[in-house]
């Protein structure tokens, strides 16, 4: 871990290089380089860890970082689908990312293997904001039922190191608790 840790600090010691670009040449999330090189991140998933050992400073300097550019859609599908699993429908979804229905739609179902970057960021800063919560709407209860029949998971299933990366397996699912009556 220490190796990576030094390599990512010592791009981001590098005039012009951020977080983000290191982030998209390696297709990890943005948190991972944030949290490994402040020293927050105490493991690494090891294809994450190769993928940022493996960044060039190049790499950093050449790639598109503009809104507009294309980037993997593999953790905007995945933190999509585990909001719905919480219940937010694409109306609520689109209300609150200032997008169409037609949209979350289309990103959450996968079949576009890239997103641009400025609609990736969007989604993800909804998702940060609203994990975990319920979408108090009245149509909640039936996303979640469509979530669970699709067998999507959740935002518990899902590292924040590991949403981005197309080769993370899911976290195991929390034990089951029994409900009992008296």
């Amino acid at each position: 871990l220490e190796p990576v840790r030094l390599h990512v600090q010592a791009l981001l010691a590098t005039s012009g290089v951020q977080g983000r670009a290191i982030a998209l040449a390696a297709g990890v999330n943005d948190h991972s380089v944030f949290k490994l090189a402040s020293g927050k991140l105490r493991a690494l998933h090891r294809p994450v860890a190769e993928a940022l050992a493996g960044v060039t400073l190049r790499a950093c300097l050449e790639r598109d970082y503009r809104p507009t550019s294309l980037v993997g859609g593999v953790g905007t599908v995945r933190r999509l689908r585990a909001l719905a699993v919480d219940g937010w429908s694409p109306a609520a979804i689109a209300g609150l990312a200032g997008t169409t229905v037609h949209a979350v739609r289309k990103h959450r179902g996968g079949n576009h293997p890239e997103i641009t970057l400025g609609c990736r960021e969007r989604y993800r800063d909804l998702y940060d904001k609203i994990q975990s919560q319920a979408d108090p709407r009245s149509d909640s209860d039936e996303t979640r039922r469509y979530a669970e029949s699709a067998g999507w998971l959740g935002p518990e299933r899902w590292a924040d190191e590991d949403i981005d990366d197309p080769t993370a397996e899911p976290l195991p699912p929390p034990p089951e608790t029994e409900d009992w009556a008296l």
